[in-house]
């Protein structure tokens, strides 16, 4: 299992090797306009406790106006989040996203509890299980 931590910020970044099932739809538009999008499949490939990132072949806008809804499953865990995409970049022939997930106390401890379990069914004797969980969930 891989992780990193972005310089100066104190935010953990894991990188995801374990087959995951999450999906996209728009559910907000500019002026908050309730949008019915479709749920699109998407590659989640890095996650945190703030946010994700994925790939995917179609163009989403980079606009604080538009709320997404993210499905994530993998292992026993599933979460439903909200938020807002901030970032889009070219990555080969596919584009790279980063969301900002809306601040919730309760899903981001949720979200640390996975990402640390995923830590450690990688890797058991790793490193000190407590020290990275609080580091995980800031």
């Amino acid at each position: 299992m891989e992780f990193n931590e972005l310089p100066g910020s104190g935010q953990v970044w894991l990188h995801m090797r374990q087959p995951s099932s999450t999906y996209l739809s728009i559910i907000t538009g500019r002026a908050g306009a309730s949008i019915t999008s479709r749920r699109t499949p998407v590659l989640l490939t890095q996650l945190s406790v703030t946010g994700v990132r994925f790939m995917t072949y179609l163009r989403f806008p980079v606009d604080e106006g538009y709320k997404v809804n993210l499905h994530i499953v993998f292992r026993e865990w599933e979460f439903g989040l909200l938020g807002r995409i901030t970032m889009r970049q070219r990555e080969d022939n596919m584009l790279m996203y980063e969301c900002a997930i809306d601040p919730d106390p309760a899903i981001r401890k949720a979200i640390a509890g996975a990402m640390l379990d995923l830590v450690r069914s990688a890797d058991p004797d790793g490193p000190d299980m407590q020290s990275l969980f609080w580091r995980i969930s800031g």
